[in-house]
This record gives structure tokens, C-alpha cells and sequence, in this order.
């Protein structure tokens, strides 16, 4: 939204932003990208759904798709044909899933959810008390790390962010990067916990270089 970009630019200046009612920009922006996220902040209208398709279908071989949120809940209400050659993450939270795997929450059980994966063909992360992976070279895992004082607004979304930017930044271990995106954002908040309460999505942003820094030596 062009409204939020002096808002934003006032909190954190170095971020680059572009509006995405610019047809050719978008569409410039996106195919030039290694990596594109779909989904925070998107919103539910009309509008994003035809930006989502658009974008979609800009997509090509070699580039990286991320899809969270508002742009699952899109493609469960108006499903549209995927990029093919393009490896895909989803991270759904468990009602999210549901609608994309018509599986009822009680029973997205492990054997469940690893089926329904199979068939959709995305790395899978999927969003629960102890966070589950499934990725598509059959490999499975669960989070034993984490803290109920995650369940805030805007932390699933700092989660894309972090796959996103992992994928991005270390793109010559695929698996590795994602799951490690996975586990430090539980991981810091759950650390963050120790202290407070309630942990904050702009917590985890603003820890996590420090936390990177000591996880690399």
C-alpha cells in the first residue's frame, strides 16, 4: 500500500519499496527477483487476487516462490495454475492447511499431512505447536523448539521473511537454509521468553543478525 510507505521509510529507511499498482514495475521487479515471497499483508480483495495471478504467471525456471497467508487463502478461494520448475514453500498455519489439503485440523495427523504434501508437490511448513517440515525429497521433521508466547500477530509473517530471506542469502543447500529459517525463528523466541511474557514479531527481526553471528562463529 503506497499510504504505508512513508511509515515504513520513517522506521526503517534502507527498506526499498514499490507500488505494485505499476503493472510494468511489478512485473520488471518480479522477473529480475531469485526469490519471490507471496502472501503478508496482501490482503483478501479482488485486487490482490488478480496481482497474485499476474505474478504468478510471470514466474520462470530458476526463481523461488514463498507463499504464506493472505495468498494461500487466495489460492484455497481461486485456485490458479502454479509455475512449474519453480521450487515452492507454503507455511500455513493448521486452518490455512485445511484449505488447501482438505484436511479437517484433527486430523492432520503426521501420515496425513505427509500424504496430502506428496500430492500438492511444496516444501511444507507447516505451523502448529511443534512446527512440522515436510519437504519434497520425502524428508520429514518437527520442531522441539518454541513458546506459546509466540502466538502473536505479524509472527508467521516474520517467519516467510526469514525463509525468504535464508533461501535468498544461501541458496546452494535448499533444505538446509529452510529448516535452519524454521528453527531460529523458534528458537529465538523462544529465548526471548525467558524474560517476558509475550514475545513480538520485530523482536525476532531485530535479534536475529546477533543470533546468526553467534550461530556462525
Amino acid at each position: 500500500d503506497v499510504a504505508n510507505h512513508t511509515a515504513l521509510h520513517a522506521r526503517l529507511p534502507e527498506a526499498m519499496v514499490s507500488d505494485w499498482s505499476n503493472l510494468a514495475q511489478l512485473k520488471a521487479l518480479t522477473q529480475a527477483a531469485d526469490l519471490v515471497l507471496l502472501g503478508p499483508g496482501m490482503g483478501l480483495d479482488a485486487f490482490s487476487c488478480q496481482r497474485l495471478h499476474r505474478i504468478l504467471d510471470w514466474l520462470r525456471p530458476g526463481q523461488k516462490l514463498v507463499l504464506d497467508g493472505d495468498a494461500l487463502t487466495l489460492l484455497a478461494r481461486h485456485p490458479h495454475p502454479l509455475p512449474s520448475e519453480v521450487p515452492i514453500v507454503i507455511t500455513p498455519h493448521q486452518a490455512e492447511w485445511q484449505r488447501l489439503s482438505d484436511l479437517a485440523i484433527e486430523d492432520q495427523s503426521p501420515q496425513a499431512n505427509l500424504a496430502a504434501q506428496k500430492q500438492l508437490g511444496f516444501n511444507l511448513v507447516l505451523k502448529k505447536p511443534g512446527t512440522e517440515l515436510y519437504l519434497t525429497d520425502g524428508s520429514c521433521y518437527q520442531l522441539t523448539v518454541g513458546t506459546p508466547a509466540m502466538a502473536t500477530g505479524g509472527m508467521g509473517d516474520t517467519l516467510a521473511g526469514m525463509v525468504t530471506a535464508f533461501l535468498a542469502q544461501f541458496p546452494d543447500d535448499f533444505n538446509l537454509a529452510l529448516c535452519s529459517a524454521v528453527f531460529l525463528h523458534s528458537y529465538l523466541a523462544q529465548e526471548i521468553a525467558q524474560t517476558q511474557w509475550v514475545v513480538l514479531p520485530h523482536q525476532i527481526s531485530e535479534q536475529l543478525p546477533s543470533l546468526m553471528k553467534d550461530f556462525i562463529g
